[in-house]
C-alpha cells in the first residue's frame, strides 16, 4: 500500500513539474493520452484543486487529473505548428500566420506537416481573409509561397493556395497555381472545376479588356493542359476580340490574318461571319477615305477562298467606286482601267458606257473652248456610244459656230425628242408590268425634262392611268400577298425550301409592307437560321442560300458582340 502512495506522489510531482514548465514556456505544445485513449493537444495552462485546465483547438477545457493516463510532449517544430493552430481556431490570425512562419524557418519543420495544418482551417481562412488587415494578408501570402514549391504534389492545399490568391486578387498568382494542377484532379472534383474554369474567363477577360492579346493567348494555351474544352473556347472568343480590335483600328489585313489562319480552323462558320463582316467595313471604309487599292487588294487574296460567293459581287462593287472616284478626280486613264475590270464582272450584254464616258472626258479635257470641230466630232462620238446628254452639251458648244449651228441644233432636237419618246416607252413597259410607282417616277423625270415636249399630253394621261391602278391594287395587295404566302408555307411544311424561298421573295419584292411580308420576313430567316445550323453542325441541306437575301451586319457593341459570339459559340461541335 505504501508502495502504491509513492508512486502515486511521484507521479503527481512529476506532472506538476510538467504543468510549470509548460505554463513557462508557451511554445510548448503537449499530447495528453487519456484513461479511456482519447487523445487531447494543446497546453495545459492552470491547475484548480483536482483539475487541469488546458487549451485545445477547440476552446479550453477541464480534465480530471485521474483520468490521465500519460503527457507526451511533441517536438518543438511540431508545437509550433499546434500552437499556429490553436491561435487560428480563436481566430488570432496575426498571431497564427506569424506562429506558421517561426515553424517555417526552422529547417527541421516539415512543410507537408504545415500544409496539413493549413488544410486543416481552411475554409475559415477563406472567409476571414476580407477582414483581414494588408500585414496579415502579407504574411499570408509568404506562407504560401514558401509551402507550394515543397508540397506541389499536395494537390488539395495547392488548389486552397489558388483560392488564397484569387480571394486576394492576385489573378497572375491564382492562375499559375491553377494550371499547376493536374487535369485528372478536376476530373476528380467536378465543383471545383467549374469554379475554375469561372475563373479562367474572368482571368482571360481581364487580358482582353486590357487589349493583351499575345499574352492571352499564351495563357490559353496553359490551360488546355488543364482543360481542352475549355482552352478551345477561350481560343475562338479571343480571335474574336482580337479581330475586332484591329477592324476597330482600320487594321483590316490584320483582322483578315486573324480569321482566315487561326479563328477558320477551330470555328469556320464563326471565321466566314467575320470575313464577311471585315469586308462590309472595308468596302465601306474604301469608299469614305478612298483607299481603294487596299481593299481590292484584299478581296483579291481572301474573298475567293473564304467567300467565294460574294466575291464577285463586292469586287465589282468596289471596282465601281473606285472608277467613279477617279474620274471626279478627272484620271481619266486611270478610271478607263480600272473600270475594264469592272465590267469582267458583268453580263457581255451591258453596255459598256462608263468606258465610253472615260473616254469622253478625256477627250473633253484636251478641247479648247473654240475648237467648234473638236467639239462637234466629241458630240458624234457620244451620240454613237448612246451618252445623249454629254452630245447634247457638246453639240451646244459647236453650235456657238456658225458652220456648225445648223446641223448642231437639228441634232440637239433629234436627240432630245429619243430622249423624251424613250422615257415615256420606258414609263409604259413599267405600267404594263403594273410597277405603277416606278412608272410615275419616270413619268415625273420626263415632264421636268421636257414640260413642253410632244409626249407631255401622253404623259399626263399615263400618268392618270397610273394612279387609277395604284388606287385599284391597294385594296387587292393584301390579298394578293397572303395568297403567296400561303403557298410558300405549304412548300416549306412540305420540305420544298427552294420553291418557298422563291414564293417569299415575290412577296417582300411586291408587297414588302402588307401583313404577309411580315410573316414572309419571319418565315425566311426561319429557312436562314436553320441553313446556318445545319452548317454549324456540318451538314448540308439542299437549299439555294442565293436565293436568301444577305442582310448586311452592322458594328455592335462589344457586350453586344460577346453575346452574339457566345450564342454563336454554343452551337459548335463539342470540341
Amino acid at each position: 500500500m505504501d508502495a502504491v502512495n509513492v508512486k502515486r506522489k511521484f507521479i503527481y510531482v512529476f506532472l506538476s513539474v510538467v504543468m510549470i514548465s509548460v505554463v513557462c514556456s508557451p511554445a510548448i505544445s503537449d499530447v495528453i493520452v487519456l484513461q479511456n485513449g482519447h487523445k487531447l493537444t494543446g497546453h495545459i495552462i492552470s491547475e484548480r484543486g483536482d483539475k487541469y485546465q488546458i487549451e485545445t483547438l477547440y476552446g479550453v477545457v477541464s480534465v480530471q487529473k485521474s483520468q490521465i493516463k500519460q503527457v507526451r510532449f511533441e517536438p518543438p517544430q511540431k508545437n509550433e505548428i499546434i500552437k499556429a493552430e490553436i491561435l487560428l481556431s480563436s481566430g488570432e490570425w496575426g498571431k497564427s500566420f506569424f506562429t506558421y512562419l517561426n515553424a517555417l524557418n526552422d529547417k527541421s519543420t516539415s512543410p507537408a506537416q504545415v500544409a496539413r495544418s493549413i488544410e486543416n482551417h481552411q475554409e475559415r481562412i477563406l472567409r476571414a481573409i476580407p477582414e483581414l488587415t494588408q500585414n496579415e494578408k502579407r504574411h499570408l501570402c509568404l506562407i504560401i509561397e514558401n509551402l507550394l514549391p515543397n508540397v506541389r504534389d499536395d494537390n488539395e492545399f495547392c488548389f486552397f493556395s489558388g483560392q488564397v490568391y484569387f480571394t486576394l486578387n492576385e489573378r497572375n498568382k491564382a492562375f499559375k497555381t491553377f494550371t499547376a494542377l493536374p487535369p485528372e484532379f478536376y476530373k476528380k472534383h467536378k465543383q471545383r472545376k467549374k469554379f475554375v474554369q469561372l475563373f479562367f474567363q474572368r482571368f482571360i477577360d481581364d487580358l482582353l479588356d486590357k487589349q493583351e492579346f499575345a499574352r492571352a493567348l499564351e495563357e490559353i494555351e496553359t490551360i488546355q493542359n488543364v482543360d481542352k474544352s475549355v482552352g478551345k473556347s477561350f481560343e475562338v472568343i479571343l480571335y474574336l476580340h482580337w479581330g475586332l480590335n484591329l477592324r476597330s483600328n482600320g487594321d483590316y489585313e490584320g483582322a483578315l490574318k486573324i480569321y482566315t489562319e487561326k479563328l477558320f480552323p477551330l470555328a469556320p462558320a464563326i471565321a466566314r461571319n467575320r470575313i464577311e463582316l471585315t469586308f462590309t467595313e472595308l468596302i465601306s471604309n474604301a469608299r469614305e477615305h478612298h483607299n481603294y487599292k487596299e481593299a481590292i487588294a484584299l478581296l483579291e487574296r481572301y474573298a475567293p477562298e473564304y467567300l467565294p460567293e460574294s466575291y464577285e459581287k463586292n469586287l465589282s462593287e468596289i471596282l465601281f467606286s473606285y472608277g467613279n472616284w477617279l474620274l471626279s478626280e478627272k484620271r481619266y486613264d486611270m478610271a478607263h482601267r480600272i473600270f475594264e475590270r469592272y465590267y469582267q464582272y458583268q453580263s457581255p450584254q451591258v453596255e459598256k458606257t462608263l468606258l465610253y464616258l472615260c473616254e469622253y472626258k478625256s477627250r473633253a479635257s484636251r478641247l479648247a473652248d473654240k475648237d467648234y470641230s473638236g467639239h462637234y466630232e466629241l458630240a458624234k462620238f457620244c451620240l454613237d456610244k448612246n451618252l445623249f446628254d454629254k452630245a447634247i452639251e457638246e453639240f451646244k458648244k459647236s453650235a456657238e459656230s456658225p458652220e456648225y449651228k445648223e446641223n448642231a441644233m437639228i441634232q440637239i432636237r433629234l436627240i432630245t425628242e429619243r430622249l423624251e419618246i424613250d422615257l415615256f416607252n420606258q414609263a409604259m413597259k413599267l405600267y404594263e408590268m403594273a410597277q405603277y410607282v416606278k412608272a410615275l417616277d419616270v413619268l415625273q423625270e420626263l415632264q421636268k425634262k421636257f414640260p413642253n415636249g410632244r409626249m407631255a399630253s401622253d404623259a399626263d394621261k399615263l400618268a392618270r392611268l397610273c394612279q387609277d391602278g395604284l388606287k385599284d391594287e391597294m385594296w387587292r395587295r393584301p390579298y394578293q400577298a397572303e395568297v403567296y404566302y400561303q403557298q410558300a408555307e405549304r412548300l416549306y411544311f412540305l420540305g420544298d425550301y427552294n420553291s418557298a424561298l422563291d414564293k417569299l421573295n415575290t412577296i417582300l419584292t411586291l408587297y414588302p409592307d402588307t401583313p404577309a411580308g411580315d410573316k414572309a420576313r419571319n418565315l425566311q430567316q426561319r429557312i436562314a437560321q436553320m441553313v446556318h445550323l445545319a452548317s454549324l453542325e456540318g451538314v448540308k441541306l439542299n437549299i439555294d442560300t442565293s436565293r436568301i437575301p444577305h442582310l448586311p451586319p452592322s458594328q455592335k457593341h462589344k457586350k453586344q458582340l460577346e453575346k452574339e459570339l457566345k450564342s454563336l459559340i454554343s452551337e459548335l461541335d463539342k470540341f
